[in-house]
């Protein structure tokens, strides 16, 4: 099955916690959120709690239930 994965973080290589290394959102590193055979991959600039209710989550999600791929305009990759 096909799967694309949505990071939070906050897109400055440091993240949220200092307790984390690189970037993160607070309570995951990005890092360590890619998986191998994901299809697609997108850091949204949010805090773990904020990232699942984020408007932009959700946009992104159905665009890649829609294509097989985020839309990376509002994301990094």
């Amino acid at each position: 099955m096909e799967f694309g994965i949505i990071a939070g973080g906050a897109g400055d290589g440091k993240g949220y916690s200092n307790g984390l290394r690189g970037d993160n959102d607070g309570m995951v590193s990005v890092e360590s959120a890619r998986l191998e055979g994901a299809k697609d991959f997108i850091l949204l600039r949010h805090r773990h709690i904020p990232l699942i209710f984020s408007g932009d989550t959700a946009r992104q999600t159905l665009h890649f239930i829609q294509t097989g791929k985020f839309s990376h305009l509002n994301g990094d990759s």
